[in-house]
């Protein structure tokens, strides 16, 4: 069945869709008792964590780290795979290698979101060439780390680059690896599918993890996409991996976590 999960970041950032708490073991601890099956972690930089304490609470609770959301580099720091100059992409090269050396540690995937960029709509060809390379790079070493890498497609006005879940299957299989998927994030797709169902069995070999989120980016059930066909489709196509709240933190970070459980729980026949 799938698997109920929350993001929180515990590493201070500009980026408002996810919940940042000072308390890493309270945060634990509160999603444990909530009835999530893992967590999934935002870091903006892995060698500035205590990865130590972080096993440590993942072993006291029995709670997983499901994924490693790495974002918060580009949003805070403007550190992405596509940036013009070259020591910049290294730069982000080198972070992306971090979060994998954190992500076999915790068995916890790495996602690739913001950290692609987001190039002049005049220049994307180029850039997804750049991309390209310096994914292979990140994915050569993933797949000697034992990690999978998540690309996740998000919106035009965050990204000009790969959009939609089937642009994200395109990219994916330039590289004919097991180690490279695509996340499937419910608010972007809300902006970018014609029909979301559709583009779930369209994508469903490829997908490798999920983001929940209404359309408003406030927990599922606040706005109004219809998760009923979304997750049905997931469902009746055996997924059986993670879907996390990623979403904002209103009225607060716990309500937010209560508000996403609550939605996951009167779902009972696909969260069991």
């Amino acid at each position: 069945m799938m698997k109920k999960v929350f993001v929180a970041s515990i590493s201070k950032t500009k980026f408002d869709a996810i919940s940042y708490s000072e308390d890493t073991a309270q945060v634990f601890k509160f999603i444990k008792n909530s009835g999530y099956d893992a967590i999934e972690l935002g870091i903006r930089n892995p060698l500035d964590v205590d990865v130590s304490e972080i096993i440590s609470l993942s072993r006291r609770f029995n709670l997983p780290v499901a994924a490693l959301a790495t974002g918060q580099a580009y949003v805070d720091e403007g550190i992405s795979l596509t940036e013009p100059d070259p020591d910049i992409q290294q730069k982000a090269v080198e972070r992306i290698k971090a979060h994998i050396d954190l992500g076999e540690k915790l068995g916890a995937s790495v996602i690739i979101g913001l950290m692609r960029g987001n190039p002049e709509k005049s220049g994307t060809e180029d850039a997804l060439s750049i991309l390209t390379k310096n994914m292979s790079v990140c994915l050569d070493y993933a797949e000697e780390h034992s990690t999978l890498i998540l690309l996740e497609p998000v919106n035009r006005y965050e990204s000009s680059l790969i959009n939609t879940l089937a642009e994200g299957v395109d990219f994916v299989r330039r590289f004919n690896s097991s180690s490279i998927k695509v996340l499937m994030d419910t608010f972007h797709m809300n902006i970018e599918e014609a029909d979301m169902a559709r583009s779930v069995e369209d994508a469903f070999r490829f997908i490798g993890h999920v983001h929940a989120a209404d359309s408003n980016r406030l927990a599922p059930g606040r706005g109004h996409i219809d998760f009923d066909s979304i997750f049905g489709r997931l469902f009746s196509l055996g997924y059986d991996g993670y879907i996390s709240a990623e979403i904002l933190p209103k009225p607060d970070f716990y309500r937010a976590a209560e508000l996403s459980i609550e939605f996951f729980n009167s779902k009972e026949l696909l969260f069991k």
